[in-house]
């Protein structure tokens, strides 16, 4: 791609995301002296104010009218967020040695949200250092993600979208109508439990080498997602679910689903009925030693997705582990090669990619004999999306002038200007192609990119 081409006047809202902290800690790393060593502690307090407020050029709000946003444009309809929460919370955290290469860890933390009340959060974990070279590690903890702003306050943004409402003859038929999302201020921390074990290698045979290998397994529960339209859309008429029915507007009016009615509007709100499991590997090593006039270092980060599994309680539950398509893919790698000479110039080398995956792994792929495709298991023909690897470089040199230290750099990202891999994104109704038709969270959009600079520090 050689350029982004602009045509006209386009939507624009402006936010301002303000953050109040006040904070008091405490620390010392010895507070008692055991037989194995001193005992390290960690304490303190926080309170926090977030909050939002902003502006939308009249010419892009949506109506607002008996509670329906309706969008004017087929795109770009804007409501300013506006809102705001309180925080307070206190933290204990301490490392007390077991014996000489053994310590335990642990924390814990107790937050108080103005939302949705308290929730307590903890880690315990043992590092052993089993001899010079090997290391094992091991945690296990709960966390908690609270819901952000925009979660909490949306007001509505409204776009044109399609979904599939039956008739009164028994056919389906594609109804365009106003998408509203909106935020939900009732939602609720999301809540998971983690466990971790890992191996840290730093062979005394081959200096400057280190290696780590750690497996993760993580249980979430009260995820905040929400239902796409369609999925609304079929708990109201083909389920009969009545909370479905009231967030449709026909032209009978809200919550007014009689067949034969075309839908209006549509309001998608966001909820805590999610859980998720994942388990999988992060590899990591690096080598670094002097070279003639300088300093050689590589680097390599793999991850390995055995499972991400996500069920809605709605749809059926799906593996989105080695899913390009918003899932994650089996194999994602970064290589680094590296070289700093002593006068100052540093060169790097990148290459990074994932590998390749399927749209869905629900989709029954068949030509012949195929059984019947439903909306959770669809058959398809094809169920491929290629990996890719893409390479960049960074340069920059390092220099004083006049009593500052200054650094000028250069970086080519995807050096090869490599196009990304084309994914199917429809037939999904009119916004399939507002978007490109890839995966823009692991294929390169924009192409060769040069960043030129010059950094100047006291």
């Amino acid at each position: 791609m050689a350029y982004v081409l602009y045509n006209g006047r386009q939507p624009l809202r402006k936010q301002t995301l303000k953050q109040e902290v006040a904070a008091i800690n405490f620390s010392t790393n010895s507070l008692v002296d055991l037989w194995a060593g001193p005992i390290s502690v960690a304490f303190g307090a926080e309170s926090r104010k977030e909050s939002v407020t902003g502006s939308v050029d009249q010419l892009y709000q949506p109506i607002v009218a008996n509670g329906v946003t309706t969008g004017t444009w087929i795109y770009g309809n804007y409501l300013p967020t506006r809102g705001r929460y309180t925080v307070k919370e206190a933290y204990l955290e301490s490392v007390i040695p077991i014996f000489k290469g053994m310590d335990f860890n642990g924390a814990f933390r107790f937050t108080d949200y103005s939302t949705s009340g308290t929730v307590e959060t903890w880690k315990t974990g043992l590092t052993w250092q089993v001899i010079p070279d090997i290391k094992l590690r091991g945690t296990i903890s709960r966390d908690i993600r609270a819901p952000n702003l925009s979660e909490l306050f949306a007001p509505g943004t409204g776009r044109t979208n399609t979904v599939n409402v039956p008739q009164v003859n028994g056919s389906i038929a594609a109804n365009q109508f106003n998408e509203s999302t909106v935020g939900n201020p009732d939602l609720r921390p999301e809540i998971a439990k983690t466990y971790g074990a890992g191996v840290v290698l730093t062979p005394t045979f081959l200096p400057g080498f280190a290696a780590s290998v750690d497996y993760y397994d993580i249980k979430l529960d009260g995820a905040i997602d929400l239902l796409l339209a369609q999925t609304i859309v079929d708990q109201c008429y083909q389920q009969a679910i009545a909370d479905a029915c009231s967030f449709i507007s026909t032209t009978g009016g809200r919550g007014v689903t009689t067949l034969g009615l075309p839908v209006t509007s549509i309001e998608v709100k966001p909820t805590n009925f999610v859980s998720v499991k994942t388990r999988g590997i992060d590899i990591e090593s690096s080598y670094r030693r002097q070279v003639g006039p300088g300093t050689m270092t590589l680097r390599a980060l793999a991850s390995y997705a055995f499972e991400l599994t996500s069920n809605n309680g709605v749809t059926a539950t799906t593996d989105l582990a080695g899913q390009n398509t918003g899932g994650l893919p089996d194999w994602t790698y970064r290589f680094t090669a590296g070289y700093d000479l002593d006068s100052g110039f540093s060169v790097q080398g990148i290459a990074r990619g994932v590998s390749g995956g399927v749209y869905n792994n629900n989709y029954v792929v068949c030509s012949t004999d195929c059984p019947l495709s439903t909306a959770d298991y669809r058959t398809v023909n094809m169920n491929r999306i290629d990996g890719q690897f893409f390479y960049d470089i960074n340069a920059s040199y390092a220099f004083e002038t006049g009593g500052a230290k200054a650094q000028v750099f250069l970086s080519i990202r995807n050096v090869l200007n490599s196009d990304p891999v084309l994914v199917a994104n429809g037939p999904t109704g009119n916004n399939t192609l507002a978007y490109p038709q890839t995966n823009r969270a692991l294929y390169d959009v924009l192409g060769r990119v040069f960043r030129m600079g010059v950094r100047i520090g006291l």
